[in-house]
């Protein structure tokens, strides 16, 4: 018998992304508590009470905008 004792191929796998954000799926929402003490609480809700932005809205685009800075300066090659 020809083959029987061959070692199997592995599949082809590609490699992994060098950083986690890569493999995520921006189809999935994540939660993430956020503490804050009452009067940010309650300046936020002010916000979102007196401006087209919903308190997650407006916390949602400064927030990315941040995360995208911060990253930007960790990956970035000096």
């Amino acid at each position: 018998m020809q083959g029987a004792d061959a070692p199997a191929v592995p599949s082809p796998v590609s490699p992994p992304a060098p950083y986690p954000w890569e493999a995520g799926r921006p189809d999935v929402i994540k939660t993430y508590m956020l503490r804050l003490p009452e009067p940010y609480h309650l300046k936020l809700r002010y916000i979102g009470e007196h401006t087209p932005y919903s308190m997650q809205r407006f916390l949602q685009d400064i927030i990315y905008a941040a995360i995208d800075q911060q990253i930007a300066a960790l990956t970035t090659p000096v």
